[in-house]
């Protein structure tokens, strides 16, 4: 817990740290193709670009937008080398996999080798051209400028309207996804989810309620993300290229694709009662999160009362009586 004098400022200055100073630590890792570095630093520059997005609201002198964008360069270039390593993880561990013939087996690993290598060829290009110590710097500078900001009333307005402003996101993606299987809803569901998550996080003093909320997203995400490793693998069979599907391994190959589809459409059935829950608590959240940023509102009006209940007028010189 923050110390009672520390700033909305100050926490913000410390997750810009934080989360900065991994991201750098992990690049080289990711650039060089390791698969929990490129995962690892994926997640890194997501909550980064949440903790930059708010600064960005709050005080857009600062150009916290600039660092943002660089950082978000940097997520949509580690995305589809980590997606063929979702699916390679996938395939390898599959129950089914002993079902299937191993032409198939082999038709579709060798495809799935090939995109991994020409993808992780791409990113250490980009990686060789990438300035680790700029965005460093960046951060640290930003950092001890958010230091020195005082008043909580502009981040803390930020970070609740976009934690609201999430919240609805979410209810709109759920209402959109519906009952019938249909990928790209159940897609922009999950990324609403984890957008929400990130922002909630970052909200001081969350108390039990958002607490349990966040919990639900938590899990719904790990839900969510299960169906969409399942379905990034099966995007990439699907792919094969039919010249290559020879003797056993074409049907074979049209095996795996019935086999991932359907386990795509039973997690799907499974999801069908998180939907509602996550919804629900995103209500709950944005309720919550909207009441705290009334409160906060209130009380800064009444700041700028005199003891007696009269408005004071900031505009008129006070006489002082002696």
């Amino acid at each position: 817990m923050a110390h009672a004098t520390t700033t909305i400022g100050d926490v913000f200055a410390l997750a810009l740290t934080r989360h900065s100073r991994t991201l750098v630590h992990r690049l080289p890792g990711a650039f060089a193709g390791r698969t929990k570095a490129v995962h690892r630093a994926r997640v890194t520059s997501r909550r980064l670009r949440e903790v930059l997005a708010t600064i960005a609201a709050a005080w857009p002198d600062l150009r916290a937008e600039r660092v943002r964008k660089e950082v978000r360069r940097v997520t949509r270039a580690l995305g589809p080398l980590r997606e063929i390593d979702v699916a390679i993880h996938e395939f390898d561990r599959r129950p089914g996999r002993e079902q299937w013939s191993p032409d198939s087996i082999a038709v579709v690993r060798a495809r799935l080798e090939r995109q991994r290598e020409r993808r992780a060829a791409k990113v250490a290009a980009k990686g060789a051209k990438y300035d680790r110590a700029h965005l460093r710097d960046r951060c640290r500078d930003l950092a001890s400028r958010l230091s020195a900001v005082r008043g909580d009333a502009p981040w803390w307005h930020a970070l609740t309207t976009r934690v609201v402003r999430r919240a609805a996101g979410v209810r709109v993606a759920a209402a959109a996804c519906g009952t019938l299987y249909a990928p790209e809803p159940l897609h922009a569901l999950r990324i609403a989810i984890k957008k929400l998550r990130y922002a909630l996080e970052l909200v001081p003093d969350l108390g039990p309620d958002l607490r349990r909320a966040l919990l639900v997203l938590k899990r719904a995400q790990r839900g969510f993300g299960q169906l969409h490793d399942v379905q990034m693998l099966l995007a990439e069979v699907r792919s094969v290229d039919a010249g290559r599907r020879t003797g056993q391994g074409a049907h074979g190959v049209d095996e795996i694709v019935d086999a991932l589809d359907l386990e795509c459409r039973e997690i799907h059935a499974k999801l069908l009662t998180v939907i509602p829950a996550v919804s629900s608590r995103a209500d709950e959240i944005a309720r919550e999160v909207g009441a705290r940023r009334r409160r906060r509102l209130v009380m800064a009006k009444a700041s700028v009362r005199p003891a007696h209940g009269r408005q004071f007028d900031q505009s008129r010189p006070q006489v002082v009586s002696r």
